[in-house]
């Protein structure tokens, strides 16, 4: 990727990072735009919900509770993987430990 279509994608990315939050924060808006375009990946608001929903049901009955912020960086971590709720759940121990 040269330097243009690295602008492009990250430009892209971050107009769908805004739309999909409301851009209320822009830290927020600017690690995921720059993290998915360094990731050479597009984002997407629909399949970063679904984890965040999965996250959320996961660990419903625990007394784990994430921030906002740290729901959509967890998710993002967790779409790297093949197997989310396996991550999730290693996500759980680690906290309780």
């Amino acid at each position: 990727m040269n330097d243009e279509q690295f602008i492009k994608a990250f430009i892209d990315n971050y107009n769908r990072v805004f739309n999909y939050t409301g851009g209320q924060d822009p830290q927020l808006t600017m690690f995921l735009a720059s993290t998915y375009t360094f990731s050479k990946k597009q984002f997407s608001g629909v399949i970063l919900q679904k984890i965040i929903d999965q996250i959320e049901e996961k660990t419903r009955s625990s007394s784990i509770r994430l921030d906002l912020k740290m729901k959509y960086k967890i998710a993002f971590q967790f779409l790297q993987q093949s197997n989310i709720d396996e991550g999730v759940q290693s996500l759980i121990k680690k906290i309780k430990c």
